[in-house]
């Protein structure tokens, strides 16, 4: 019988330009790509031995660049999101749970968005109803992922009624 020994090596995820890229291996040893499997060029990382890209959360191990880019997939999202600021007389997860199905039902094409009660205070939505993000640190939520990539660069604020 022989055993076919596959080597995985760590893969996380990392922010270059406000989106993520997938990391595989460690230290010399590390390659990096985007979303679709190309690979980025060390030098475009790295200005004088600094990196110029934040590290972002382990993925696990893998064996190649396929699978850490379907692991990568399937934690973030596509999609960006939206941010929306209640007016200054508008406050509470209700209300901010309304705001973002109304959001969801006027944007048909929004998977995600935050909504910022005055005092900075915020939830972010999926289109599920489900919450993807919260300003309470100590927030344990239940279904963290998909997370979306970073703004899509619509604002609302609302104004008081």
């Amino acid at each position: 019988m022989v055993m076919i020994m596959r080597t995985c090596r760590p893969a996380r995820v990392c922010w270059h330009n406000y989106r993520p890229i997938l990391q595989i291996g460690q230290g010399d040893e590390a390659e990096w790509f985007d979303r679709e499997g190309n690979r980025i060029d060390r030098d475009e990382l790295y200005c004088y031995g600094q990196p110029m890209f934040h590290e972002g959360i382990e993925l696990g191990f893998v064996p190649d660049m396929d699978e850490g880019l379907a692991l990568l997939q399937v934690r973030y999202s596509a999609a960006g999101y939206d941010t929306i600021y209640l007016a200054s007389n508008e406050w509470g997860n209700q209300v901010m749970q309304r705001i973002a199905e109304e959001h969801f039902r006027d944007n048909p094409d929004c998977e995600f968005v935050e909504v910022y009660e005055h005092a900075g205070w915020h939830l972010g939505f999926r289109r599920d109803g489900s919450i993807w993000c919260t300003a309470n640190d100590a927030a344990r939520l239940e279904r963290p992922w998909p997370q979306p990539t970073g703004l899509d660069g619509k604002h609302i604020r609302r104004e008081p009624q």
